[in-house]
């Protein structure tokens, strides 16, 4: 996986992108933050990004006035978007331009984001994935430099390829339009997935540039979360390696969720005061509409050999 195909362009070779509308993403210290991946950053083929589309560059051979626009592929995106370039962006869901997602990805992409960190240390990395059975190998490098870590092995600095992880148990003929936020795992440090949390390091703060590379081809890859080591987040949980338990999204904007468990769980929601609000059986994954309003919640999940205790917060 540590190599690129040949004659592609590599994403650790700095050219000296720019941050899109000159605008680094500040990455926070103390509360999580979401990097757009439709904001990559400007300068082009083989600077901001590099797109691999046989169709386009034939096109584009026997046909120079033939454009490169996002959302080609699909349609949804507004076609003035970033024109002539060729990077495949389009809306998850049209009625929602918060949620776009970069798709028809092929092995040797990259995408690179002009960041500004406010300080240095590990950091969480919760990508937004759908449901197709995708191969999903990216690497992370900051600076050039192999950023991918294990915040449960940090010393270890070897692996530099890692999965994103498919929604549920994934679908190999369809999940296009199934989303949610998933985690990192690696299929080369053999650990079990609950004993790893993959995220990112910063070794400094201040500007620096993220390059994220595709090593196989993608389904596609929506907003990614970056949250801080000591802030509470969906995937910061305390449990057994045979206990898994993931809740996501959170935050969540309708009050709807999904929790994923190693199998059978009884499932409570607790508002700040402490009374029950809602209750629920899950048997592995299950998507649950709460109706519940804006504002933190305790989520405990149940299952026969662990109890997990988590926070929700509902816009």
């Amino acid at each position: 996986m540590s190599q690129l195909r040949a004659g592609d362009v590599k994403a650790s070779d700095e050219k000296g992108s720019r941050a899109y509308n000159n605008q680094p993403l500040v990455i926070k210290a103390n509360e999580e933050t979401i990097l757009r991946v439709e904001n990559y950053d400007e300068g082009g083929e083989g600077v901001g990004y590099h797109d691999y589309d046989a169709d386009w560059l034939l096109n584009m051979a026997s046909n120079p006035s033939h454009n490169c626009n996002a959302g080609v592929g699909t349609g949804n995106m507004d076609q003035n978007y970033r024109k002539g370039e060729c990077v495949d962006v389009s809306y998850i869901d049209p009625k929602n331009p918060d949620l776009c997602n970069v798709g028809y990805v092929v092995a040797g992409e990259w995408l690179r984001y002009t960041v500004d960190v406010e300080k240095a240390g590990y950091y969480r990395i919760l990508p937004y994935a759908n449901a197709h059975k995708s191969a999903n190998v990216i690497a992370l490098s900051v600076d050039g430099k192999n950023a991918v870590r294990d915040l449960n092995d940090k010393e270890n600095t070897s692996i530099g390829a890692v999965k994103i992880k498919v929604n549920g148990a994934g679908q190999s003929d369809g999940g296009y339009d199934d989303w949610a936020y998933t985690r990192l795992y690696s299929d080369y440090d053999g650990k079990d997935q609950s004993n790893t949390d993959y995220g990112i390091y910063f070794d400094h703060a201040g500007k620096q540039t993220i390059s994220l590379t595709f090593f196989t081809e993608s389904a596609g890859l929506g907003p990614i979360r970056f949250v801080p080591e000591n802030v509470d987040n969906t995937w910061a949980e305390d449990v057994k390696s045979d206990a898994l338990c993931h809740i996501y999204p959170n935050p969540t904007a309708d009050g709807s969720f999904t929790v994923e468990t190693s199998g059978a769980a009884s499932v409570e929601v607790f508002d700040a005061m402490g009374r029950l609000c809602f209750t629920a059986r899950v048997d592995g994954t299950g998507l649950l509409n709460t109706g519940l309003g804006a504002g933190l919640y305790v989520v405990k999940v149940k299952t026969d050999n662990a109890l997990h205790v988590k926070k929700l917060v509902v816009k």
